[in-house]
């Protein structure tokens, strides 16, 4: 796999094409007939996954498997969206991996929280199609009605100035989630074939995943990096880990656009990245973007190559 090695901050231009919906085909699994899971902490996720056959030849497939329990949150009916490259169901082949929080807003704008979809769908069928990739899979964890709690270490008074779940939804994505892919689809586990992204408290969560298992993510996207919840105590834990002891041979990519409320706080996160020493991070801006998925879209196929995930 070929890697970028870019140090330097890079502001870049990001010129969007039309906007179109997902092209790719859903199907939706459930972990039951119609109750959602409801199971002990001891127990996993262990329904095979139905896997639809692909009537054209670079188009992708998105499963969406509902009621997905979490033992570290105690939740019973999170979602996953999984997409499938092309052929995925002809092949033999592995695939790496990106986790995603906030999956309903991915592939469709029909299930995104504002109507705006990263379409990452239509993204990865053409990188298909233009040979860029072998494939890739991306599994999306929907949000839930406590994102902000789940999705942020510290939570400002409105959420009662306290510690949040980012931990909690960190382990439940690697202990749960990642393991429920791992044993169901073909991937290739490792960290080299193993990436999170996220935007906005998205990119929290996501920085934070990084951190707890550095062993598991080598590559990390923050897009529009936003700590308005405790900025100063975020700052602290990025300056305290951001750091070359754990983070040296890991993969950083900032986003942010000239009109993204986030703006300031994605250029803090990058300048300590760098003040601390590491080598492989990169931040690009959209002079024309804002806080929003039609902007982070766009993007993605950027933070594939600089992970040395494109040809």
């Amino acid at each position: 796999m070929k890697k970028i090695n870019l140090c330097q901050k890079i502001v870049l231009i990001l010129i969007s094409s039309s906007i179109t919906f997902c092209g790719c085909r859903t199907n939706t699994v459930s972990n039951t007939a119609s109750e959602p899971i409801a199971i002990s902490s001891e127990t996993e996720n262990t329904t095979e996954p139905e896997i639809p056959s692909s009537s054209e030849k670079k188009q992708g497939i998105v499963v969406t498997i509902p009621n997905f329990y979490s033992p570290q949150l105690n939740t019973e009916h999170n979602v996953l969206r999984i997409y499938l490259p092309p052929n995925y169901e002809k092949s033999n082949k592995s695939y790496p991996v990106v986790y995603m929080p906030d999956g309903q807003n991915l592939f469709s704008s029909s299930t995104a929280t504002y109507g705006k979809s990263w379409l990452l769908g239509n993204l990865l069928d053409r990188l298909a199609k233009e040979g860029r990739t072998d494939g890739i899979i991306v599994v999306g964890i929907d949000s839930t009605a406590r994102r902000n709690e789940e999705y942020n270490l510290y939570l400002d008074s409105f959420y009662g100035d306290g510690e949040g779940l980012a931990n909690e939804t960190c382990d439940f994505y690697v202990e749960t989630v990642k393991e429920y892919i791992d044993e169901n689809y073909r991937t290739l586990p490792d960290k080299e074939h193993t990436a999170i992204i996220g935007a906005s408290y998205g990119a929290v969560v996501s920085f934070n995943a990084t951190v707890r298992y550095s062993d598991v993510f080598g590559y990390v996207g923050m897009f529009s990096y936003c700590d308005n919840q405790d900025s100063a105590k975020m700052t602290t834990f990025l300056k305290e880990n951001m750091i070359p002891d754990s983070l040296s041979e890991h993969y950083i990519y900032f986003f942010t656009a000239k009109y993204d409320f986030a703006r300031q706080s994605t250029y803090s996160a990058y300048t300590i990245a760098e003040e601390n020493g590491l080598k492989h991070i990169i931040l690009e801006e959209d002079e024309n973007g804002q806080h929003d998925e039609y902007s982070w879209g766009p993007a993605f196929e950027n933070c594939l190559d600089f992970f040395g995930w494109l040809q």
